[in-house]
């Protein structure tokens, strides 16, 4: 034991061997060969940290856990906030392109073969939480939380134009299969129609109680489909903007519905949505009849896909489960879970196969 100026014994701290008394010139001879290294407070807490750190990395590793490897092609990290929307097209030359919008009001479109060509657009005073490319991807658009939407020329990358709508936030876009026209939902309970091109309002939807969360184009783009928080949805003439179908009751959601997918081709009218009571839901556009309502999930569903080409379906939940639907039977085929993490979008269909994409 060590003992201080008027001889009392003091307790070591744990791990500490015996101590040393050691004059200056002695001190200053170890440190001269080497044999005395002197840390200040800091290299101490660092020391600490990292052993620290490294016992938790050494239990994660006992737990199963594995090393995810980088298998990224580019990165993009020219937002200072988190980025909200995201969408890919391509050039006239067909090069691939990626359109993000942000938490730092700003859109920003990058080419895919030069990581440091991006152009930034900087004209939102709010996040930017919609990014949407044209069917020809001559043009794509932005919509903010502050209501705005503003188009702009994907090869010349300009602005073309805003187009004037409510000042509720955006909460979708989506370009006609066929030509320059935008549809958009807004939380005000309406959806809006422009001719991009020309910045003109070609209808306004009104009918649903709460905000339009969720809608698109069907596959022919003869018709609108929206959902909404009411837990309803709707089914439009673009032409006249009248409501040709309305779906909802005991049978279908109860809750808010937060995720659609509409058939990817014109050979199904089928839509397929998710809400905040766990459900899944298949309905039939044209028609305006619910087909069946799939229950496995235990929260809100996020996230849903029709596999085009296959009888199959699958739906994404908050609390990390994804589930492949057989729609001829309308039960679980498959069930995968990824418990550290909520799916928001979770498919990609390329030809008849489909990968997964948590993120």
């Amino acid at each position: 034991m060590a003992e201080n100026g008027e001889g009392e014994q003091l307790s070591l701290p744990e791990g500490v061997g015996e101590v040393v008394e050691m004059d200056a010139e002695a001190v200053q001879e170890a440190l001269d060969k080497g044999d005395l290294v002197i840390l200040d407070e800091n290299e101490v807490d660092r020391e600490e940290g990292d052993e620290e750190r490294q016992e938790m990395e050494g239990e994660a590793m006992e737990e199963g856990a594995v090393e995810v490897e980088d298998m990224a092609c580019a990165h993009f990290d020219a937002h200072e906030a988190p980025v909200y929307s995201v969408a890919l097209g391509k050039t006239e030359k067909n090069s691939s392109i990626v359109l993000t919008g942000g938490g730092d009001d700003k859109v920003i479109l990058w080419d895919m073969k030069d990581e440091s060509g991006c152009k930034i657009f900087d004209e939102f005073e709010e996040s930017v939480n919609a990014v949407s490319f044209s069917s020809d991807g001559a043009y794509f658009a932005a919509g903010s939380l502050d209501g705005v939407v503003r188009v702009y020329d994907t090869e010349k990358r300009e602005l073309v134009g805003s187009l004037d709508g409510p000042s509720g936030d955006v909460e979708w876009m989506q370009w006609h299969p066929k030509g320059p026209v935008l549809a958009a939902g807004y939380g005000d309970a309406t959806m809006w129609l422009w001719n991009a091109q020309k910045q003109q309002c070609m209808n306004v939807f009104s009918g649903h109680d709460d905000s339009v969360s969720v809608g698109g184009f069907t596959a022919d783009g003869k018709s609108l489909v929206s959902g909404s928080l009411d837990a309803s949805v709707r089914v439009w003439d673009p032409k006249t903007g009248q409501c040709t179908h309305t779906i909802m009751g005991r049978t279908f959601h109860q809750r808010s519905i937060i995720a659609m997918h509409l058939y990817p081709d014109i050979t199904q009218q089928l839509a397929l949505t998710g809400g905040e009571d766990a459900a899944v839901c298949v309905s039939h556009f044209g028609t305006g009849k619910i087909i069946g309502k799939l229950q496995h999930h235990k929260d809100s569903v996020t996230s849903v896909h029709f596999i085009a080409g296959q009888p199959f379906a699958s739906s994404g939940c908050v609390d990390g489960m994804v589930v492949v639907w057989d729609l001829n039977t309308m039960k679980a085929r498959q069930v995968f879970n990824h418990e550290v993490c909520a799916i928001t979008k979770h498919v990609r269909q390329i030809s008849v196969e489909v990968v997964s994409i948590i993120a």
